[in-house]
């Protein structure tokens, strides 16, 4: 038996991440600690923690009912960010890095609001200690020399008297410091001066500087007939320390947003907490970043959720019940039953009545996007109420409570009112509510597959996603999909930074302003940063560039500066054109000291692709590794077996004949597939890379406890042609086979010429995947001695005289060399070819495997399709394991569990 709260690391959170360039991911959750763990590419990536009143994962066995009350909760957590913005740094919060974000929604009315963390933030461990830096004076002075030190809009000078010597002047320098407080407090030591920055403690909403002084920068200057230097021209304080773990503590009905506005605890809607990028103080390069939370406690009123419990069922749209009026589309698709309606019709409405023997709760399902609108509901003929479906930037499905309804007989009626906007009508539900959870029976033959790719996995931490298969029933081996868009390393290629340079010229006017404006095209004048500095005695153009280059690099998150001798060179953080769209102008532009740009704007930044970055080490990203490593650690401890598979396809894989993984056409061109996805070939190159990507794989499993398995996933020659021929022609396959005949390729022109056509060809393309496939066995086995291996063979797609001749290399597909055969026919299932599915499920018995080695993967994404008769079948054949695709589908449309009674249909729960 469960239960299910509120906030709840391992049972109610997601993260989402800047796309493609960051990736993130969630593990080691459970009820009082998770890790958030992946990497930054560019300086403007992000990524957030979520909680949503409406579910979006889970099974509706389940699903909490909405419930945004969280005005009875105070919510504790420790913190420890590492190569992530910190909370307590004093950069504009360019993606809220150091605020709660809070989305509430109640009767129409729709707010959001920004919550400063650092009031309800105590440090735990670790001190703030101010950076600093030094300065070596040396040399001889003369009367009226003039020495400084600039730092933001502050200096310090002083004219040397006859008789001065560096330690004298120093210790002058030191009391301007101390005495006239501008940030910074200064200690001489001879004729050194050490500076600490310490920033304005008498300020309104002073954070301490701590760490944030590590980019306060500092030159000097000497200006004089003597001869009296500095030993550096400049220097960056360093060294600055702040807290690194910290105790957060919400008490949510207290707290007031930024603004001093009160917030409807009552009805939140969302919450995030959002990390980012630390600031570069150069050009940005890809790292690693970690956050820790631990002694997470969720307490007080209110904490639980009720789920739609026993008696509880669905009245899905696509049933008899619903009765439709004006006029209505529908699509089959990850939807409760499978399938959804919609209207953008004015007055259009659908009735449903039905009778129900107890009193319950009434909630329609539907979307809620933003164009989405008001729809009226009428119960029983009663007064019409107004739900709202609008939501601006969004677009998920979602349920609203509608009412609390007796037992008895019910017409509702769904109207859209005339606004121009799409209503969805996705199912209503019967509500019984309960908070407790039953455990189903389970099945240790038929599994669910996973997948990396979706929501299900990749958003929520992977001892949710275990869990999912536990309440399921499902205790068969899993197959595992990796995936093929984002475990893999990235790099940008052929981006470029918008950059502009301003070249300062002459002999800067003492007391004198010089004036730097940065800006955006989009925005006008109006929203322009300026950089103000006062020209000093002892300025030179030299200095005034680098002046406003440590003003720049100080904090400003739109732009980076360097100072090449009186040359200022300006660059966007952020990668591409919209660099292009900020403003540069300094002033004077004129006259015996002046600016001189190169442009009005920022320009030369190019947008390219994110491409995969085959060449790094590890292979397998941060989030990857830690999700992976704690999903293997979760089924180890539920004793559930997994296979993690791999399809060779590669959604930002390079296409370029120079990277030479590209499986091609007969006309050169690259195969490029709707997931959206490079299929990559077989070539050394590529083995090479693929080889790294399993045994790595096969690491993570072992570290979690299981021992490895691994599936080579439809790793074949592309099925289908394009208007040149077949996907049989990169680079180094027809280098070697004119190596091996003496000849070129021949053109086979699609997958249905006959094969003994092109005996060369055939045998020289199954020789070439056999040894790409041994190569990735031997090379994993010599490292993990007890890896398995599986091959997914999919006699569908190769259906065909060619696809079968090309893609089953017999002798290494072998059963001494696999622990397992399993197949597919997704598009047999679609079709409900149930003969065709039967042939499928025996192509592994024709192979020789005998069933301990056999295993079937049944696709479920449509729920009128054939697939519950085909997983019969597989059932009936004992094969080693049955597995469905996917998890996410079987959760989102909502499939009764195993061992739930035949009798039970979709929409039904409870």
């Amino acid at each position: 038996m469960e239960t299910f709260q509120k906030l709840r690391p391992d049972q109610d959170l997601q993260v989402y991440f800047e796309q493609p360039s960051a990736i993130a991911a969630l593990s080691e959750a459970s009820a009082a600690a998770f890790h958030l763990t992946g990497e930054w590419r560019q300086q403007s990536d992000w990524c957030v923690v979520e909680w949503t009143r409406d579910n979006p994962i889970d099974h509706p066995l389940w699903r909490n009912l909405p419930d945004g009350d969280l005005s009875g909760i105070t919510l504790q957590y420790d913190e420890q960010r590492t190569n992530a913005i910190p909370m307590d740094s004093t950069l504009f919060p360019t993606v809220e890095w150091d605020q709660l974000r809070v989305w509430t929604e109640h009767n129409g009315i729709s707010a959001f609001h920004r919550v400063p963390l650092m009031p309800y933030a105590q440090a735990l461990t670790g001190t703030y200690q101010p950076a600093t830096c030094t300065f070596t004076l040396t040399g001889t002075p003369a009367a009226g020399d003039i020495v400084g030190l600039s730092w933001h809009t502050e200096h310090r000078t002083h004219q040397a008297y006859a008789n001065e010597t560096p330690a004298t002047i120093v210790q002058a320098l030191a009391d301007g410091f101390n005495t006239f407080p501008g940030g910074i407090e200064a200690t001489a030591n001879g004729n050194t001066l050490e500076l600490r920055y310490i920033g304005f403690p008498a300020a309104p909403g002073y954070r301490h500087p701590g760490a944030n002084g590590n980019r306060v920068g500092v030159y000097n200057y000497v200006k004089g007939t003597g001869s009296l230097t500095w030993n550096e021209p400049f220097a960056v304080m360093s060294g600055g320390t702040s807290p690194a773990l910290w105790r957060l503590t919400l008490p949510f009905a207290s707290i007031l947003d930024k603004d001093g506005n009160p917030i409807d605890w009552q009805h939140v809607r969302k919450l995030r907490w959002t990390y980012a990028a630390p600031l570069s103080y150069g050009e940005f390069e890809r790292m690693e970043f970690a956050v820790n939370i631990s002694n997470w406690t969720v307490s007080g009123t209110g904490t639980g959720y009720r789920f739609a419990g026993a008696g509880s069922r669905r009245l899905e749209d696509s049933g008899a019940v619903p009765q439709y009026s004006g006029t209505w589309a529908h699509a089959k698709g990850n939807y409760s039953g499978g399938s959804i309606h919609w209207t953008s019709e004015d007055n259009a409405s659908v009735t449903v009545r039905y009778s129900h023997p107890q009193a319950h709760e009434l909630y329609l399902g539907s979307r809620a996007h933003a164009a989405g609108g008001n729809i009226s509901v009428s119960m029983n003929g009663g007064a019409p109420q107004t739900q709202h479906l609008q939501v601006a930037g969004e677009d998920n499905l979602v349920r609203r409570f509608l009412q609390a309804m007796p037992a008895g007989d019910h017409e509702i009626v769904l109207t859209k009112t005339a606004d121009g906007s799409t209503f969805y009508f996705d199912f209503l539900e019967i509500a019984q509510p309960e908070t407790v959870f039953p455990a189903l029976p389970s099945h240790s033959q038929l599994s669910l597959s996973t997948d990396w790719d979706t929501d299900h996995s990749l958003s929520i931490a992977p001892e949710r996603t275990v869990a999912l298969l536990r309440r399921l029933g499902f205790r068969g081996r899993v197959n595992h999909y990796v995936g093929a868009m984002w475990f893999y390393q990235l790099r940008n290629q052929g981006y470029t930074h918008a950059e502009a340079t301003i070249t300062f010229t002459g002999e800067p006017v003492f007391g004198a302003t010089t004036e730097l404006r940065i800006g955006n095209l989009d925005y006008g004048p109006a929203f322009d940063t300026v950089f103000t500095h006062l020209n000093r005695a002892g300025d030179s153009a030299s200095t005034i560039a680098l002046a406003f280059a440590l003003r720049i690099n100080d904090g400003s998150t739109a732009i980076r500066a360097e100072a090449s001798g009186a040359t200022l060179r300006i660059a966007s953080r952020r990668l591409g054109i919209d660099g292009n769209k900020i403003t540069a102008i300094a002033t004077p532009s004129s006259g015996s000291f002046h600016a001189s740009a190169s442009a009005t704007h920022l320009e030369g930044g190019a947008d390219g692709v994110w491409r995969t970055d085959i060449q790094a080490t590890p292979k397998l990203n941060r989030a990857m590794r830690d999700w992976h490593r704690a999903f293997f650690t979760a089924l180890a401890q539920e004793s559930i077996d997994c296979v993690t598979a791999y399809s060779t396809e590669l959604r930002h894989g390079d296409r370029s004949v120079s990277e030479g993984i590209a499986q091609r056409y007969w006309d050169q061109s690259a195969v490029e597939l709707n997931t959206p996805a490079l299929q990559t070939n077989f070539a050394t190159k590529s083995l090479a890379f693929w080889r790294e990507i399993h045994a790595e794989s096969a690491q993570l499993m072992a570290d979690g406890g299981l021992v490895p398995y691994l599936q080579l996933g439809e790793v074949q020659y592309w099925y289908f042609p394009n208007p040149s021929g077949m996907p049989f022609y990169d680079e180094d396959a027809t280098a070697a086979f004119l190596a091996q005949f003496g000849r070129p390729m021949a053109c086979i022109v699609d997958q249905y010429q006959n094969p003994a056509a092109f005996p060369d060809e055939i045998q020289f393309l199954r020789d070439r995947l056999g040894a790409f496939s041994e190569g990735v066995f031997s090379y994993v086995k010599a490292l993990y001695p007890t890896a398995r291996f599986e091959v997914l063979y999919p006699p569908d797609v190769n259906d065909s005289s060619i696809g079968q001749a090309v893609n089953f290399p017999g002798d290494a597909w072998s059963t001494a060399n696999l622990d397992c055969l399993k197949t597919e026919s997704f598009i047999f299932t679609l079709s409900s070819n149930l003969n065709k599915s039967k042939e499928t499920i025996a192509v592994s018995a024709q192979k020789g495997f005998p069933n301990a080695k056999r295993a079937h993967l049944v696709g479920i994404s449509d729920y009128s399709s054939s697939w519950r008769k085909e997983m019969d079948f597989a059932l009936g054949e004992s094969l080693e394991s049955v597995t469905l695709f996917a998890l996410d589908q079987f959760c989102l449309v909502g499939y009764p569990p195993v061992g739930r009674p035949r009798r039970m249909q979709i929409g039904f729960h409870g």
